[in-house]
């Protein structure tokens, strides 16, 4: 597809908000190693929702759509409700 807009995000990024230097220093590498054809969703991305988007149905089509769930737990994150639903909506 020549949209980028329109190509499906192929891996979700799932990650504490406090925590997003670190998710995007992993979105960097993951695009490092496979290219810059790989979509990744982060939703601490600007380019992940566009600006004026409801981001509770964008998260959920994306979660929908991934092919590859990439989870960040730390002792910070890993009773966070949103990480945990993310987690489990990956997981069913």
């Amino acid at each position: 597809m020549s949209d980028d807009a329109a190509r499906p995000f192929e891996a979700f990024l799932s990650h504490f908000a406090e925590e997003h230097p670190l998710a995007e220093a992993l979105q960097d590498y993951l695009l490092f190693v496979f290219g810059d054809d790989l979509q990744v969703f982060r939703s601490s991305d600007d380019g992940s929702i566009r600006t004026g988007e409801d981001q509770y149905p964008a998260i959920l089509q994306e979660l929908a759509e991934a092919r590859v769930y990439v989870v960040l737990v730390s002792k910070y994150s890993a009773y966070r409700p949103w990480l945990n639903f993310e987690v489990g909506f990956g997981k069913a």
